[in-house]
């Protein structure tokens, strides 16, 4: 499903070849994850996103973590409540807004996110490595671009380098 097959010139009306280029990597890049976390039986997609996101702020709203997931609100509720079920994840009352919980890992679940993290970390870093770091800056540059011809994309949301 590479990308050699692919043809500017046969870019159907009303699509984008940049957009289907992004599409077909976003899904090589999907199938890869869902592979790699299927072999450890410990996460799929949807929580492997918000354990990673866990796992690096320590505690988070569920607010935010749509923001961060990309994930849609009530998808995220729902692997909210499978984690806390699971007793990898466990929730409180948010000190800023008593109305708001915050979400954060148990002992147990930050265990799994570490048995799981360097088998994705392998495939992530072999991917990341493919780039000089020249070509990385021109990436999250022409990223940074891209973004800018989407409305509503605010900087501080942007890939940084």
């Amino acid at each position: 499903m590479k990308f050699d097959d692919f043809d500017s010139e046969a870019t159907p009306s009303g699509s984008s070849f940049v957009v289907k280029s992004i599409h077909r990597m976003a899904t090589m890049l999907t199938r890869s994850t869902v592979a790699e976390l299927a072999g450890t039986g410990r996460f799929n997609l949807p929580e492997w996103r918000v354990v990673v996101w866990l796992n690096a702020l320590g505690t988070s709203s569920q607010r935010r973590l749509v923001d961060l997931t990309g994930g849609e609100q009530a998808q995220i509720s729902r692997v909210l409540s499978d984690l806390e079920r699971r007793g990898l994840v466990q929730s409180g009352q948010s000190a800023q807004d008593k109305r708001a919980r915050v979400f954060s890992l148990t002992a147990q679940g930050a265990d799994s996110f570490a048995d799981v993290c360097p088998d994705v970390s392998q495939l992530y870093g072999r991917i990341d490595a493919v780039l000089s770091e020249a070509e990385l800056a021109q990436f999250i540059n022409m990223l940074n671009r891209l973004a800018d011809a989407l409305p509503g994309e605010e900087s501080g949301s942007r890939p940084t380098r």
